[in-house]
C-alpha cells in the first residue's frame, strides 16, 4: 500500500509547485518594460547663455516609446517640459547599435541659472531613470 501513495504524493507536490511558480497557469512571463539608460550621477556644468544637449537612451521591447522630459521640482513632482524657442526635443534611432534602442535629446539654448536643477527622461512604460544634474554658472 505504501508504494501506491508515493506517486500520488509526487503528483500532488508537482501540481502544488506548478501553482506557486505559475499562478495564472502560464509558465512564461512576457511582461517587458522600457529601460531608461541614463548613467547614475550624471552631472553637467555649463556656462550661462551657452547651449546644453542632454541625451536619454532607452532600450524598448516591441514598439518604440515616446520619451518625455521633466524637471524635478521636489522629490515627488516633476514638471513636464515642452519645446519652446530655447528648448528643442527629439528622438533618434541610432544606426549600428543593439536592437530596440532609441535616444531622446533635449537641447537648451541660451541657458540661464534658472535652468539649473535635476532633469529626468522616461517612457510611459518604463521605470524612472536616474536624474541628470545641471549646474549653470555665471560667465
Amino acid at each position: 500500500m505504501r508504494m501506491k501513495e508515493q506517486p500520488a504524493m509526487k503528483t500532488l507536490l508537482a501540481l502544488l509547485l506548478w501553482c506557486i511558480i505559475c499562478p495564472d497557469g502560464n509558465a512564461e512571463d512576457n511582461t517587458c518594460f522600457s529601460e531608461v539608460r541614463v548613467k547614475r550621477n550624471t552631472v553637467w556644468k555649463v556656462l550661462e547663455m551657452s547651449t546644453l544637449k542632454l541625451s536619454c537612451p532607452v532600450k524598448y521591447c516591441d514598439k518604440q516609446p515616446v520619451i518625455t522630459w521633466c524637471k524635478l521640482v521636489d522629490v515627488e513632482n516633476c514638471t513636464p517640459l515642452a519645446e519652446n524657442p530655447n528648448v528643442k526635443i527629439w528622438q533618434h534611432v541610432p544606426v549600428n547599435t543593439e536592437g530596440n534602442l532609441t535616444i531622446s535629446y533635449m537641447v537648451i539654448q541660451k541657458i540661464t541659472k534658472y535652468d539649473s536643477g535635476l532633469y529626468r527622461c522616461g517612457a510611459f512604460d518604463s521605470t524612472a531613470g536616474h536624474s541628470i544634474t545641471v549646474n549653470v554658472t555665471g560667465k
